[in-house]
């Protein structure tokens, strides 16, 4: 896995935690 991708899924991963944050 390259480093590119990692960081790709990594800040996906962040936003689809926030939008569960923000809808609680």
């Amino acid at each position: 896995m390259s480093k590119g991708n990692y960081i790709l899924k990594f800040s996906s991963n962040n936003r689809i935690i926030s939008e569960k944050i923000v809808k609680l």
